[in-house]
């Protein structure tokens, strides 16, 4: 298992048969999710770091501790990080094709780094003809630049007793 920066985990090497990583990573992205009946009642937090070498990985963070990192962290900022669950990477969402997820939990430390940089940006841009082939079947994420051409109004959908909202938007890019 190789160190990165003295004494700090690759993401590459993240698995779940240890329990003491320490990481340092830039924070790329935060996001909050709520149910459609109380979108100002967000149950879940998920963040999105990257590491030294280019590699992304997420972070999910459940309500009851979402309170301790969501005033203290800044997007694009790098943070040390240790004392989190490594989990596996599962489900019907997924922020990246990493095998693992992180966990945060009361006793997980995330200290800023001002005085290191990291430059890689996290994105892996995809070209509109590659997105229009998954057909909408694409689990993961997706990195996409473009010119936006057309904002409709969102919709309100029903499905199986279950609401969600849905936003249509015309891009074109020019790859």
């Amino acid at each position: 298992m190789a160190l990165v920066s003295i004494g700090f985990h690759k993401v590459v090497d993240l698995c779940g048969r240890r329990e003491s990583w320490r990481l340092r990573m830039k924070l790329i992205r935060v996001w909050k999710m709520s149910a459609v009946a109380t979108p100002d009642d967000p149950f879940v937090m998920h963040m999105l770091f990257v590491d030294q070498e280019g590699l992304c990985i997420e972070v999910v963070i459940q309500k009851h501790f979402m309170h301790r990192f969501s005033d203290s962290v800044m997007e694009r900022e790098v943070y040390n990080l240790t004392n989190f669950s490594v989990t596996r990477n599962s489900g019907k969402f997924r922020a990246t094709h990493h095998d693992y997820k992180l966990t945060f939990n009361a006793n997980t430390n995330i200290v800023p780094c001002p005085s290191v940089a990291i430059h890689h940006t996290g994105l892996s841009l995809v070209k509109t003809s590659d997105i229009m082939k998954t057909k909408g079947s694409s689990q993961y994420l997706i990195d996409f630049m473009g010119i936006v051409t057309g904002i409709f109004e969102e919709l309100n959908l029903s499905k199986e007793g279950r609401q969600t909202r849905l936003m249509l938007i015309d891009m074109v890019d020019k790859m």
